[in-house]
């Protein structure tokens, strides 16, 4: 089992608890709660702490507010009760995250934690153990499974060791100064060759209009209630139509550079851990995967642009990145599913620019 690079501790902000993530039950942990004296307070008040969701499976129940029932106080009640083992296994191991690849587990973390943005110090052995143990037990959730084949692209494949040698490379190249454009050169040259030479500047420029268009989609995707056509064109236009997401005005999209060194540094840390935690790999190619790390990076640094005019802050501010990141991870990445299909159509576009 390899840990990424990056620690964690956590705080106790209780993010996790009241963001209204979906978090299974497994069944003998689901009759364990329902014996607790916080299950059965919650069910006498009217609510359902445990409701039964999408082909018979069980959740935590939230509030009206987005907050877990068995939250009170900033405490998991179901912890204060009966200890960690209480809990779904989810709340358990989260924010780590776990990839099954040719070399053994790969263990990395999710950024929708505060605690992981903000790249407070690893709590030490601890945590490491408590998953060692649950991965001992064959307890935690379904790991993806990485085989020896990598699929680059739709219809093109790379050894497992020529995988490892172009993350090694993408790692040593890597400068966070310019996240989007290594990330660029990299998709780009992933297409041209298996990442072996540098991408031609024609299919580089190709590779940066399609982000571009792509992120405008997505800028869209993630309003609510608009008129997609007219949204999409404001955009295009510089009419900088409202969003309801920002609450402000949206300029012209480009792409951007990060704005302060706690932004490379914290952007930076996030490419590492996908890279590390074998995540590119999760998604229907690498390629695909790699343009919506770019596209969903494109957003983040958007976001905190528009985030920095609407508040007038010259400053870093921390609120921001957690936000920017919250709709980096939780509403594109985490839906990657719902994104495929336009990921697939990019991915074949750019390699019908290639010519042999």
């Amino acid at each position: 089992m390899k840990f990424v690079s990056q620690g964690f501790t956590c705080t106790s902000c209780g993010k996790c608890c009241t963001s209204r993530f979906e978090i299974p039950v497994e069944h003998d942990k689901a009759a364990q709660i329902k014996q607790t004296a916080v299950y059965q307070r919650c069910s006498k008040e009217g609510f359902e702490p445990l409701p039964v969701l999408a082909g018979n499976h069980t959740f935590l129940g939230y509030n009206e507010a987005g907050q877990c029932l068995f939250y009170h106080n900033g405490l998991c009640c179901l912890h204060k009760e009966q200890g960690g083992q209480a809990k779904p296994l989810i709340c358990q191991v989260y924010p780590y995250n776990f990839v099954n690849t040719p070399d053994g587990i790969t263990v990395s973390l999710l950024f929708s934690c505060p605690s992981v943005i903000a790249g407070n110090p690893d709590n030490g052995e601890e945590a490491k153990n408590e998953i060692s143990t649950l991965l001992e037990q064959e307890r935690l959730p379904v790991l993806s499974q990485i085989k020896n084949h990598i699929l680059v692209t739709s219809w093109e494949t790379m050894e497992w060791q020529s995988y490892l040698r172009w993350e090694s490379r993408f790692l040593e190249e890597w400068n966070g100064s310019s996240p989007l454009q290594g990330l660029l050169e990299a998709t780009a040259s992933l297409i041209e060759s298996n990442g072996t030479q540098p991408a031609s500047a024609d299919l580089l420029e190709k590779t940066t209009e399609a982000i571009s268009q792509f992120a405008v989609s997505c800028l869209v995707y993630l309003e609510q209630d608009v008129d997609d056509e007219s949204f999409f064109s404001a955009l295009h236009n510089d009419e900088k139509p409202a969003s309801h997401r920002l609450e402000a005005p949206l300029p012209q999209f480009s792409l951007l550079t990060p704005h302060s060194q706690i932004e490379r540094e914290a952007l930076t840390r996030y490419v590492r851990n996908q890279v590390e935690g074998r995540l590119l790999l999760i998604g229907p190619s690498l390629v695909c995967r790699l343009l919506l790390c770019t596209t969903a990076l494109s957003i983040l640094l958007y976001d905190l642009n528009v985030m920095r005019e609407r508040d007038g802050t010259r400053h870093f501010d921390f609120h921001h990145l957690q936000q920017a990141f919250a709709t980096c991870e939780e509403r594109l990445v985490s839906q990657s599913n719902d994104l495929e299909p336009y990921l697939l159509e990019m991915e074949e576009y750019l390699f019908g620019s290639v010519s042999y």
